[in-house]
């Protein structure tokens, strides 16, 4: 019997089932050359979709991703529970599974974390501002149920965690069910609310007939953005840099009102620490705020207190953290700008860049900025990292700073889709090895089986992968391994 085992090393890999090819027939060793080379069937079964990583968030010290299965992973600090695993371990370097399936949008703020799962809004870590929407502030260390749309028509939109408060939209085809939502801090008005109390339980900021114009939100340090349908963006909170884009910055200002940014055409949205940027339907990136070490990206390290022209288009996603700014070009293309002294700009220096460098040069297509280290990930659905390590955030299995990206999350093994002999070869096929995928092979399976490269490696016929001289061994069994 012959069989090929699609497997992953990493122990901390989401497991899915084996993806198999068997030869139809019931001998338990090669037959004879001459049987093999009359066309031996075969055929494959029980092939599952590879799992890929679909969405990353990063927060002060720890970062959250999903994978297309639905299961939710995070590493770095744990002191308040923001992974969700227990109080057990206070941080961790590798991937830790926090749920299995479910799982929609997530959110990572200073130390506390949203999710979304079954139209439900579920969170865990820091509570001190009552952030978590649970009525209480108590830090939970395990996922909590915190908000339900209590209608299979309704569901959580958007979602956003700041510094300590946290916002989130809900959608339905019934207008009533629609809203905006917030909770947590709001002594300096980031909840919108017109007042500057805390809050511990979820409020609604908008009514129910303009909540529902409510697409996408933004949560800073101590400021909120929110968008809606007709391109206008909206702000409340913190503008002490200017990072409400009204011209009203001073020392202590902020408003608990919400505010009118930009009247049409803005399309996505992102808030840092105290820095707001923003892109508009023609591809363009703008940005107000704080710009002390260059993270708007203008050439200088001016704030500005009204929303300034950055990239005149071509930009299609951006993210803001703790100094650091980057966003991704319609080419796939990842820039960055700001601080970069724990290396989070990924240009292999420590040095702040005022102007955007660019880091990668394609294949890019969602990134995330934590407070000193920032996230992508790329069109094969690996994920990758820079920046500050202190406490695992990037997952690499130890504390290493990292000035150059580095693979957190590597791209699922390719299926293989064929398998064929012939007397003197074994031809085995699948899509494309620009991974860097290696084939491995033991005579036995199990967590004791001894896996080695095959030697010589394949090589390329007609594209395919044939490997010379592998039918003299009466069992074998093939895996394709980074």
């Amino acid at each position: 019997m012959s069989m090929i085992d699609s497997y992953h090393p990493y122990p901390w890999w989401p497991s899915w089932p084996a993806k198999k090819l068997t030869m139809n027939t019931r001998i338990k060793t090669l037959v004879p050359s001459a049987v093999l080379g009359a066309g031996l069937a075969l055929m494959i079964v029980n092939q599952s979709p590879a799992q890929t990583v679909t969405h990353v968030s990063a927060g002060f010290y720890f970062t959250l991703f999903t994978m297309s299965d639905g299961s939710l992973w995070g590493m770095g600090d744990n002191s308040y529970g923001q992974l969700g695993i227990g109080s057990s371990p206070v941080k961790t370097n590798v991937p830790q599974r926090v749920l299995t399936s479910g799982v929609g949008i997530v959110a990572a703020g200073g130390n506390h974390s949203l999710f979304t799962k079954n139209d439900a809004l579920w969170a865990m870590g820091d509570n001190f501002y009552g952030q978590l929407g649970d009525g209480t502030t108590n830090n939970q260390y395990v996922p909590e149920q915190v908000f339900t749309t209590g209608s299979r028509f309704t569901f959580v939109a958007a979602l956003a965690a700041g510094g300590y408060h946290s916002l989130f939209g809900t959608q339905s085809g019934l207008i009533a069910q629609s809203g905006f939502w917030g909770v947590g801090q709001n002594d300096l008005g980031q909840l919108g609310d017109s007042t500057s109390t805390n809050h511990h339980s979820v409020e609604l900021l908008l009514s129910s007939m303009s909540a529902r114009t409510v697409l996408a939100v933004a949560a800073g340090g101590y400021h909120s953005l929110y968008l809606r349908p007709n391109g206008s963006l909206w702000g409340m909170g913190l503008d002490q840099s200017g990072q409400l884009g009204d011209g009203n910055s001073g020392k202590l200002y902020f408003t608990n009102l919400q505010e009118m940014i930009v009247p049409s055409n803005v399309t996505v949205i992102a808030a840092g620490g105290d820095t707001s940027l923003f892109i508009k339907s023609d591809g363009s990136l703008w940005g107000m705020g704080n710009n002390f070490v260059g993270q708007l990206g203008d050439g200088t390290t001016t704030d500005r207190v009204y929303p300034e022209q950055i990239q005149p288009g071509g930009v299609t996603a951006v993210a803001t953290g703790g100094g650091n700014s980057l966003f991704i070009k319609s080419d796939g293309s990842l820039w960055g700008m700001g601080y970069n002294a724990n290396g989070q700009l990924g240009d292999g220096t420590t040095n702040d860049h005022h102007l955007p460098v660019q880091i990668v040069a394609s294949n890019v297509v969602a990134v995330a900025a934590g407070l000193y280290f920032s996230l992508f990930l790329k069109a094969d659905g690996s994920l990758w990292g820079m920046g500050d390590n202190r406490d695992g955030q990037l997952g690499t299995g130890d504390y290493l700073e990292r000035h150059v990206p580095v693979e957190i999350v590597p791209p699922p093994p390719p299926i293989i889709t064929t398998i064929t002999v012939s007397p003197t070869n074994l031809v085995v096929a699948w899509p494309t090895n620009q991974g860097g995928f290696k084939l491995q092979s033991s005579s036995a399976l199990g967590p004791m089986a001894a896996w080695g490269t095959v030697s010589p490696g394949p090589v390329i016929v007609s594209n395919q992968y044939v490997l010379s001289n592998s039918i003299s061994a009466p069992q074998m069994f093939f895996r394709l391994a980074q």
